[in-house]
């Protein structure tokens, strides 16, 4: 009798205090995290699956509403214009993060590689633009912020014309601990396609900023 007496002062107790029960598990809530880097420059998406059909009209509205667009523009019939998405960058750092931690044999079996620069993951060295897109500007770098970093990595994004055999746009990525560690995107990156492969300025890569609205 006393233990029970004890058991419900100390409920009391508990809620007084202000603790509040949550009113649907925390397993069953469905929701959309959107996360910037500290420049607000790339958004990663975060994705956790509704728990129950009908709040998948409502899961879909968010992350489209959340989605932002990379555009690279083209030049000429050949080199085309080319657009990607949230969904592409995070599926290329994916297979980054798979291909990093894969051995040589799961390599081989799984994606037919024999190292990881067949898919075009390799170092990304931030080198300052043979051609600054802004006349009188030296020492321009794609990126800046990361002047100096030891640890960044690049990886293609899907190439999306047919005429062209490589995809201009490059997702770069950082992490402290590769190989074996994790990537996390900081950032997008394109060859100005106007200029040609292998002349001056010819592989300077720009940012790529990205924006709300496909069109």
């Amino acid at each position: 009798m006393r233990f029970n007496i004890f058991v419900v002062v100390s409920l009391c107790s508990f809620f007084a205090a202000g603790a509040v029960l949550p009113s649907r598990p925390i397993a069953s809530r469905d929701e959309l995290q959107a996360r910037e880097d500290p420049n607000g420059l790339l958004v990663n998406l975060v994705f956790r699956e509704p728990a129950s059909a009908k709040n998948r009209a409502k899961y879909n509205k968010r992350v489209q509403r959340n989605n932002k667009f990379y555009k690279v523009a083209g030049s000429g019939p050949i080199k085309t214009a080319q657009t990607w998405q949230n969904n592409d960058i995070k599926a290329a750092v994916n297979t980054a993060n798979k291909l990093t931690n894969a051995s040589k044999t799961q390599r081989e079996k799984k994606f037919g590689l024999k190292s990881t620069e067949d898919c075009g993951l390799k170092r990304f060295y931030n080198k300052v633009h043979d051609i600054p897109k802004k006349p009188g500007v030296s020492h321009a770098r794609p990126l800046p912020e990361h002047a100096g970093a030891r640890n960044l990595w690049e990886i293609p994004l899907k190439n999306r014309n047919k005429g062209t055999d490589k995809s201009p746009a490059r997702v770069i990525m950082q992490s402290k601990n590769q190989p074996g560690g994790t990537f996390r995107a900081v950032a997008v990156v394109a060859h100005d396609q106007s200029r040609t492969h292998g002349t001056l300025g010819g592989g300077d890569h720009f940012r790529v900023r990205p924006v709300k609205k496909k069109h």
